[in-house]
């Protein structure tokens, strides 16, 4: 089981709000596991989405092979990220 940095929640938190921001959805239908897809995300709203979700963390996301569709998906992208630019 993972342990949870402070910053690793504050992230997942900022990202579902803002999930909920850019889907229309009520704050508490957005859960750490929410698939952006699954919830009427389409291509224009993802990129809305990454680019909101660099300016609430101060950290930049660029659209990657693999589509970062869950709060916890982003969080651990950006924790790693933060990682390897420390390394």
């Amino acid at each position: 089981m993972r342990t949870r940095s402070s910053e690793y929640t504050e992230i997942i938190s900022k990202v579902c709000d803002v999930f909920a921001e850019i889907l229309n959805k009520d704050r508490a239908e957005i859960t750490e596991t929410s698939n952006f897809v699954s919830l009427g995300g389409d291509s224009m709203q993802y990129v809305e989405l990454l680019s909101k979700v660099s300016a609430v963390t101060g950290r930049q996301i660029t659209i990657s092979e693999t589509p970062l569709i869950t709060p916890m998906a982003i969080a651990d992208y950006l924790i790693e990220e933060k990682k390897e630019k420390a390394d």
